[in-house]
Protein backbone atom coordinates (compact mmCIF):
# COMPACT_ATOMS: atom_id res chain seq x y z
CA UNK A 1 0.00 0.00 0.00
CA UNK A 2 1.66 3.64 -1.11
CA UNK A 3 0.16 6.47 0.69
CA UNK A 4 0.91 10.09 0.08
CA UNK A 5 0.68 12.91 2.64
CA UNK A 6 -0.42 16.10 1.42
CA UNK A 7 0.12 18.85 3.63
CA UNK A 8 -0.50 22.02 0.93
CA UNK A 9 -3.47 24.49 2.12
CA UNK A 10 -6.88 24.35 1.45
CA UNK A 11 -8.78 26.33 -0.19
CA UNK A 12 -10.54 28.61 2.21
CA UNK A 13 -8.24 27.82 5.22
CA UNK A 14 -7.66 29.89 7.99
CA UNK A 15 -4.92 30.14 10.83
CA UNK A 16 -5.39 27.85 13.59
CA UNK A 17 -7.57 29.88 16.41
CA UNK A 18 -5.98 31.09 19.11
CA UNK A 19 -6.28 28.66 22.37
CA UNK A 20 -3.73 28.31 25.28
CA UNK A 21 -0.11 29.22 24.90
CA UNK A 22 -1.16 29.59 21.30
CA UNK A 23 2.44 30.84 19.39
CA UNK A 24 4.83 29.33 22.48
CA UNK A 25 7.03 26.95 21.04
CA UNK A 26 6.87 23.46 23.20
CA UNK A 27 9.51 21.43 20.87
CA UNK A 28 9.28 19.37 18.76
CA UNK A 29 7.67 16.39 17.02
CA UNK A 30 7.73 13.87 14.61
CA UNK A 31 4.66 11.67 15.75
CA UNK A 32 1.58 13.79 14.71
CA UNK A 33 0.42 17.02 13.03
CA UNK A 34 -3.01 18.44 13.14
CA UNK A 35 -4.64 21.19 11.48
CA UNK A 36 -2.01 22.46 9.26
CA UNK A 37 -4.78 22.82 6.39
CA UNK A 38 -7.56 23.06 8.63
CA UNK A 39 -9.15 20.01 8.76
CA UNK A 40 -6.11 17.75 8.88
CA UNK A 41 -4.22 15.25 10.77
CA UNK A 42 -1.20 12.96 9.83
CA UNK A 43 0.63 10.14 11.92
CA UNK A 44 4.19 10.39 11.14
CA UNK A 45 3.30 11.35 7.59
CA UNK A 46 0.05 9.34 6.60
CA UNK A 47 -2.96 10.60 6.26
CA UNK A 48 -5.57 9.48 9.11
CA UNK A 49 -8.41 9.40 6.41
CA UNK A 50 -6.14 6.89 4.35
CA UNK A 51 -5.32 4.81 7.68
CA UNK A 52 -7.95 4.97 9.75
CA UNK A 53 -10.51 2.18 8.09
CA UNK A 54 -7.84 0.04 6.77
CA UNK A 55 -5.24 -0.54 9.37
CA UNK A 56 -5.19 -2.51 12.43
CA UNK A 57 -4.73 -0.69 15.77
CA UNK A 58 -1.17 -2.48 16.40
CA UNK A 59 0.00 -1.52 12.98
CA UNK A 60 -0.85 2.25 14.06
CA UNK A 61 0.39 1.48 17.60
CA UNK A 62 3.64 0.53 15.85
CA UNK A 63 3.86 3.03 13.69
CA UNK A 64 4.15 5.41 16.43
CA UNK A 65 5.73 3.78 18.90
CA UNK A 66 8.24 2.29 17.17
CA UNK A 67 8.49 4.63 14.33
CA UNK A 68 7.48 2.32 10.80
CA UNK A 69 4.25 0.50 9.80
CA UNK A 70 5.45 -3.59 10.16
CA UNK A 71 5.48 -6.29 7.37
CA UNK A 72 2.74 -8.88 7.77
CA UNK A 73 5.77 -10.75 9.46
CA UNK A 74 6.34 -8.08 12.10
CA UNK A 75 2.55 -7.58 12.42
CA UNK A 76 2.19 -11.24 13.50
CA UNK A 77 5.27 -10.70 15.93
CA UNK A 78 4.09 -7.50 17.59
CA UNK A 79 0.72 -8.39 17.68
CA UNK A 80 1.56 -11.81 19.91
CA UNK A 81 4.15 -9.53 21.87
CA UNK A 82 1.22 -7.50 23.08
CA UNK A 83 -0.87 -10.59 23.79
CA UNK A 84 1.53 -11.67 26.17
CA UNK A 85 1.96 -8.74 28.39
CA UNK A 86 -2.58 -8.53 29.04
CA UNK A 87 -1.67 -10.22 32.61
CA UNK A 88 -1.46 -8.59 35.95
CA UNK A 89 0.70 -8.88 38.73
CA UNK A 90 -1.08 -9.93 41.96
CA UNK A 91 -0.05 -6.93 43.64
CA UNK A 92 -1.77 -4.66 41.20
CA UNK A 93 -4.76 -6.53 41.04
CA UNK A 94 -4.61 -6.03 44.93
CA UNK A 95 -4.74 -2.59 44.29
CA UNK A 96 -7.26 -2.79 41.89
CA UNK A 97 -9.91 -4.45 44.32
CA UNK A 98 -9.22 -1.62 46.91
CA UNK A 99 -11.05 1.00 44.60
CA UNK A 100 -14.54 1.51 45.44
CA UNK A 101 -17.50 1.01 42.70
CA UNK A 102 -17.27 4.53 42.85
CA UNK A 103 -14.00 5.72 41.25
CA UNK A 104 -13.80 7.10 37.96
CA UNK A 105 -12.37 4.69 35.64
CA UNK A 106 -9.51 7.19 34.17
CA UNK A 107 -8.76 7.51 37.99
CA UNK A 108 -8.52 3.35 37.60
CA UNK A 109 -6.00 3.82 34.92
CA UNK A 110 -4.43 6.01 36.90
CA UNK A 111 -3.80 4.10 40.02
CA UNK A 112 -3.04 0.84 38.25
CA UNK A 113 -0.73 2.78 35.83
CA UNK A 114 1.38 4.08 39.19
CA UNK A 115 1.06 0.63 40.68
CA UNK A 116 2.32 -1.53 37.63
CA UNK A 117 5.34 1.37 38.04
CA UNK A 118 6.17 0.44 41.25
CA UNK A 119 5.79 -3.72 40.62
CA UNK A 120 7.74 -3.25 37.40
CA UNK A 121 9.73 -0.32 37.17
CA UNK A 122 11.87 1.66 34.92
CA UNK A 123 15.10 1.24 34.84
CA UNK A 124 17.57 4.22 35.91
CA UNK A 125 19.21 4.40 32.44
CA UNK A 126 15.68 5.45 31.11
CA UNK A 127 16.43 4.03 27.76
CA UNK A 128 14.39 4.41 24.68
CA UNK A 129 14.26 0.43 24.53
CA UNK A 130 13.25 0.16 27.67
CA UNK A 131 10.27 3.68 27.28
CA UNK A 132 9.16 1.04 24.56
CA UNK A 133 8.59 -1.58 26.17
CA UNK A 134 6.61 0.10 28.99
CA UNK A 135 4.54 1.67 26.40
CA UNK A 136 3.77 -1.44 24.58
CA UNK A 137 3.36 -3.02 28.13
CA UNK A 138 0.56 -0.49 28.92
CA UNK A 139 -1.24 -0.62 25.79
CA UNK A 140 -1.62 -4.14 26.30
CA UNK A 141 -2.75 -4.44 29.97
CA UNK A 142 -4.73 -1.00 30.66
CA UNK A 143 -7.64 -3.08 29.67
CA UNK A 144 -7.38 -5.73 31.78
CA UNK A 145 -6.52 -3.27 34.59
CA UNK A 146 -10.30 -1.43 33.96
CA UNK A 147 -12.17 -4.08 33.42
CA UNK A 148 -10.51 -6.26 36.10
CA UNK A 149 -11.95 -3.35 38.32
CA UNK A 150 -15.05 -3.12 36.83
CA UNK A 151 -16.29 -6.77 37.15
CA UNK A 152 -15.11 -7.38 40.96
CA UNK A 153 -16.20 -3.81 41.98
CA UNK A 154 -19.94 -4.55 40.71
CA UNK A 155 -20.00 -8.09 40.87
CA UNK A 156 -17.31 -8.98 43.51
CA UNK A 157 -15.86 -11.58 40.32
CA UNK A 158 -12.18 -11.80 39.84
CA UNK A 159 -12.22 -12.41 36.18
CA UNK A 160 -9.43 -14.26 33.78
CA UNK A 161 -7.86 -10.88 32.11
CA UNK A 162 -6.05 -12.89 29.29
CA UNK A 163 -7.60 -13.66 26.50
CA UNK A 164 -6.82 -15.43 23.11
CA UNK A 165 -8.29 -12.75 20.92
CA UNK A 166 -6.29 -11.35 18.39
CA UNK A 167 -6.27 -7.82 18.57
CA UNK A 168 -6.36 -5.08 22.14
CA UNK A 169 -9.74 -4.05 20.74
CA UNK A 170 -11.41 -7.52 20.77
CA UNK A 171 -9.28 -8.46 23.36
CA UNK A 172 -10.99 -5.59 25.08
CA UNK A 173 -14.85 -5.54 24.03
CA UNK A 174 -14.31 -9.54 25.53
CA UNK A 175 -13.79 -8.60 28.93
CA UNK A 176 -16.25 -6.03 28.74
CA UNK A 177 -19.08 -8.56 27.56
CA UNK A 178 -17.90 -11.67 28.61
CA UNK A 179 -17.29 -13.54 24.96
CA UNK A 180 -15.77 -12.84 22.07
CA UNK A 181 -16.82 -9.38 19.91
CA UNK A 182 -18.35 -10.10 15.91
CA UNK A 183 -15.85 -8.98 13.38
CA UNK A 184 -17.72 -5.96 12.80
CA UNK A 185 -17.43 -4.84 16.62
CA UNK A 186 -13.26 -5.33 16.45
CA UNK A 187 -13.13 -3.41 12.88
CA UNK A 188 -15.03 -0.66 14.86
CA UNK A 189 -12.65 -0.56 17.87
CA UNK A 190 -9.69 -0.60 15.52
CA UNK A 191 -10.62 2.65 13.42
CA UNK A 192 -11.93 4.20 16.63
CA UNK A 193 -8.55 3.77 18.17
CA UNK A 194 -6.77 4.47 15.01
CA UNK A 195 -8.65 8.08 14.89
CA UNK A 196 -7.55 8.76 18.28
CA UNK A 197 -4.29 7.17 19.08
CA UNK A 198 -2.61 10.61 18.72
CA UNK A 199 -3.11 13.99 18.68
CA UNK A 200 0.18 16.41 18.48
CA UNK A 201 0.48 18.65 21.43
CA UNK A 202 -2.87 18.56 23.55
CA UNK A 203 -2.71 19.18 27.11
CA UNK A 204 -1.84 15.46 28.31
CA UNK A 205 0.95 15.08 26.01
CA UNK A 206 2.57 18.48 26.95
CA UNK A 207 1.95 17.43 30.65
CA UNK A 208 3.60 14.42 29.86
CA UNK A 209 6.43 16.00 28.37
CA UNK A 210 6.65 18.37 31.17
CA UNK A 211 7.60 15.42 34.06
CA UNK A 212 9.59 13.29 31.83
CA UNK A 213 11.53 16.67 31.55
CA UNK A 214 12.55 16.79 34.73
CA UNK A 215 14.64 13.09 34.33
CA UNK A 216 11.21 11.28 36.15
CA UNK A 217 10.26 7.94 34.86
CA UNK A 218 7.34 7.11 32.20
CA UNK A 219 5.06 5.43 34.45
CA UNK A 220 4.92 9.07 36.47
CA UNK A 221 4.76 11.15 33.06
CA UNK A 222 1.86 8.68 31.70
CA UNK A 223 -0.05 8.95 35.25
CA UNK A 224 0.16 12.92 34.88
CA UNK A 225 -0.99 12.78 31.42
CA UNK A 226 -4.23 10.80 32.94
CA UNK A 227 -4.36 13.13 35.20
CA UNK A 228 -4.50 15.90 32.33
CA UNK A 229 -6.52 13.79 29.75
CA UNK A 230 -9.39 13.52 32.92
CA UNK A 231 -10.75 16.90 32.89
CA UNK A 232 -13.87 17.89 30.73
CA UNK A 233 -12.06 20.28 28.66
CA UNK A 234 -9.62 17.31 27.37
CA UNK A 235 -10.58 13.76 27.25
CA UNK A 236 -13.67 14.32 29.78
CA UNK A 237 -15.21 16.64 26.99
CA UNK A 238 -17.06 13.57 25.86
CA UNK A 239 -18.85 12.93 29.34
CA UNK A 240 -20.22 16.77 29.01
CA UNK A 241 -21.92 16.81 25.81
CA UNK A 242 -23.45 13.14 26.97
CA UNK A 243 -24.26 15.08 30.08
CA UNK A 244 -25.63 18.16 28.30
CA UNK A 245 -27.55 15.66 25.56
CA UNK A 246 -29.70 14.41 28.14
CA UNK A 247 -30.37 18.14 29.46
CA UNK A 248 -33.12 18.04 26.60
CA UNK A 249 -36.27 16.60 25.93
CA UNK A 250 -37.13 17.22 22.51
CA UNK A 251 -34.70 18.56 19.37
CA UNK A 252 -36.22 22.31 19.46
CA UNK A 253 -35.38 23.02 22.90
CA UNK A 254 -31.93 21.61 22.26
CA UNK A 255 -31.57 23.74 19.55
CA UNK A 256 -32.45 26.66 21.26
CA UNK A 257 -30.71 26.42 24.64
CA UNK A 258 -27.45 25.80 21.89
CA UNK A 259 -28.18 28.72 20.24
CA UNK A 260 -28.58 30.96 23.44
CA UNK A 261 -25.05 29.95 24.52
CA UNK A 262 -23.29 30.77 21.55
CA UNK A 263 -24.57 34.41 21.55
CA UNK A 264 -23.63 34.15 24.94
CA UNK A 265 -20.27 33.46 23.75
CA UNK A 266 -20.66 30.53 26.39
CA UNK A 267 -17.97 27.26 25.23
CA UNK A 268 -20.20 24.60 24.17
CA UNK A 269 -18.79 21.42 24.88
CA UNK A 270 -18.52 18.84 22.31
CA UNK A 271 -18.53 21.07 19.24
CA UNK A 272 -15.33 20.49 17.38
CA UNK A 273 -11.89 21.54 18.69
CA UNK A 274 -10.14 24.77 17.94
CA UNK A 275 -7.22 23.54 16.22
CA UNK A 276 -9.78 22.62 13.43
CA UNK A 277 -10.45 25.49 11.49
CA UNK A 278 -12.77 23.76 8.60
CA UNK A 279 -13.36 20.19 10.43
CA UNK A 280 -12.53 17.21 12.34
CA UNK A 281 -11.61 14.90 9.74
CA UNK A 282 -11.96 12.08 12.28
CA UNK A 283 -15.95 13.20 12.48
CA UNK A 284 -16.96 11.57 9.62
CA UNK A 285 -15.56 8.50 9.69
CA UNK A 286 -16.37 7.44 13.10
CA UNK A 287 -20.11 8.93 12.32
CA UNK A 288 -20.43 6.48 9.68
CA UNK A 289 -19.22 3.55 12.05
CA UNK A 290 -21.62 4.33 14.07
CA UNK A 291 -23.99 4.75 11.72
CA UNK A 292 -23.34 0.95 10.08
CA UNK A 293 -23.05 -0.78 14.29
CA UNK A 294 -26.34 1.05 15.08
CA UNK A 295 -28.00 1.24 11.82
CA UNK A 296 -28.59 5.11 11.59
CA UNK A 297 -29.54 5.63 14.85
CA UNK A 298 -27.68 8.75 15.81
CA UNK A 299 -29.20 10.51 19.15
CA UNK A 300 -32.61 12.88 17.91
CA UNK A 301 -30.76 15.85 18.43
CA UNK A 302 -27.62 15.36 16.78
CA UNK A 303 -29.84 14.50 13.62
CA UNK A 304 -32.09 17.37 14.32
CA UNK A 305 -29.10 19.67 14.25
CA UNK A 306 -27.33 18.23 11.38
CA UNK A 307 -30.72 17.94 8.85
CA UNK A 308 -31.26 21.59 9.20
CA UNK A 309 -27.97 22.95 10.30
CA UNK A 310 -28.56 25.11 12.36
CA UNK A 311 -26.26 24.60 15.07
CA UNK A 312 -22.97 25.37 12.83
CA UNK A 313 -20.96 26.74 15.74
CA UNK A 314 -18.25 28.70 14.62
CA UNK A 315 -19.14 27.67 10.86
CA UNK A 316 -17.48 24.48 11.58
CA UNK A 317 -19.39 21.46 9.39
CA UNK A 318 -18.99 18.96 12.03
CA UNK A 319 -20.86 19.84 15.39
CA UNK A 320 -21.20 16.23 17.02
CA UNK A 321 -18.93 15.16 19.55
CA UNK A 322 -17.32 12.34 17.58
CA UNK A 323 -16.47 10.12 20.64
CA UNK A 324 -19.77 10.31 21.95
CA UNK A 325 -21.53 9.09 18.82
CA UNK A 326 -19.12 6.00 19.23
CA UNK A 327 -19.91 5.30 23.12
CA UNK A 328 -23.76 5.61 22.21
CA UNK A 329 -23.27 3.24 19.78
CA UNK A 330 -21.17 0.46 20.68
CA UNK A 331 -21.63 0.86 24.51
CA UNK A 332 -23.41 -2.17 26.57
CA UNK A 333 -26.94 -0.79 27.81
CA UNK A 334 -25.80 0.08 31.08
CA UNK A 335 -24.57 2.97 31.19
CA UNK A 336 -21.30 2.23 33.39
CA UNK A 337 -19.93 0.32 30.15
CA UNK A 338 -20.26 3.25 27.98
CA UNK A 339 -17.95 5.28 31.16
CA UNK A 340 -15.89 2.25 30.77
CA UNK A 341 -15.39 2.11 26.68
CA UNK A 342 -14.87 5.62 26.97
CA UNK A 343 -12.26 5.57 29.37
CA UNK A 344 -10.41 2.95 27.13
CA UNK A 345 -10.02 4.64 24.06
CA UNK A 346 -9.63 8.17 25.16
CA UNK A 347 -6.96 7.58 27.87
CA UNK A 348 -5.35 4.24 26.61
CA UNK A 349 -4.56 4.75 23.55
CA UNK A 350 -5.38 7.88 22.38
CA UNK A 351 -2.00 8.78 24.07
CA UNK A 352 0.38 6.20 22.89
CA UNK A 353 3.35 7.55 21.50
CA UNK A 354 3.47 10.55 24.27
CA UNK A 355 5.97 8.56 26.28
CA UNK A 356 8.74 8.94 23.55
CA UNK A 357 7.64 12.31 22.74
CA UNK A 358 11.18 13.57 24.67
CA UNK A 359 12.86 10.61 22.27
CA UNK A 360 11.33 12.68 19.20
CA UNK A 361 12.17 16.24 20.46
CA UNK A 362 15.37 16.20 18.53
CA UNK A 363 13.64 15.30 15.56
CA UNK A 364 12.42 17.47 12.85
CA UNK A 365 8.57 16.82 11.82
CA UNK A 366 7.73 15.34 8.85
CA UNK A 367 8.17 16.86 5.10
CA UNK A 368 5.27 18.83 3.82
CA UNK A 369 5.32 16.01 1.28
CA UNK A 370 6.48 12.58 1.86
CA UNK A 371 6.01 9.13 0.00
CA UNK A 372 5.49 6.40 2.41
CA UNK A 373 5.39 2.55 1.52
CA UNK A 374 4.05 -0.06 3.67
CA UNK A 375 5.60 -3.31 2.51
Amino acid sequence: MTLIAENAPAAGFRPKKSVALSGVTAGNTALCTVGRTGNDLHYRGYDILDIADVCEFEEIAHLLVHGKLPTASELRAYKGRLKAMRGLPASVKEALERLPASAHPMDVMRTGVSALGCVLPEKDDHSLPGARDIADRLMASLGSMLLYWYHWSTQGKRIEVETDDDSIGAHFLHLLHGRSPSASWERAMHTSLNLYAEHEFNASTFTARVVAGTGSDVYSAITGAIGALRGPKHGGANEVAFEIQKRYDTPDEAEADIRRRVEAREVVIGFGHPVYTVSDPRNAVIKRVAKQLGRGRLHPHVRHCRAHRKCDVERQEDVSQPRLVQRRELSHARRAHGHVHAAVRDCAHQRLGRSHHRAAAGQQDHPAQRQLHRP
